[in-house]
């Protein structure tokens, strides 16, 4: 569920759910809108960045920590640039 500020992320298999604050939901927003491809750290932040009255070296921090959080959570999931999964095909 998403309202534009504040989203909340529902696990189907596992029932885990996770409310994001609004600065993670910026960041989720992003992850979303790239797609099966993906999205780059660096990517993230310059999207951000013209939002937020900060150093980019603090939005990538933060960001760095709410993927950490998402790929220990099982939410995301990493994958190489030239891998199947990356390029939108088919990870098997």
């Amino acid at each position: 569920m998403l309202d534009g500020e504040h989203a909340v992320l529902l696990h189907l298999p596992s029932a885990k759910r996770v409310a994001l604050s609004p600065e993670a939901t910026a960041i989720w927003s992003q992850i979303v809108a790239a797609g099966p491809a993906g999205t780059r750290t660096g990517d993230i932040v310059a999207a951000l960045a013209p939002r937020y009255d900060v150093e980019p070296t603090i939005i990538e921090s933060d960001v760095r920590q709410l993927l950490d959080d998402l790929l220990d959570g099982e939410w995301v999931e990493e994958v190489e640039p030239d891998s199947p999964a990356a390029k939108g095909g088919d990870a098997r």
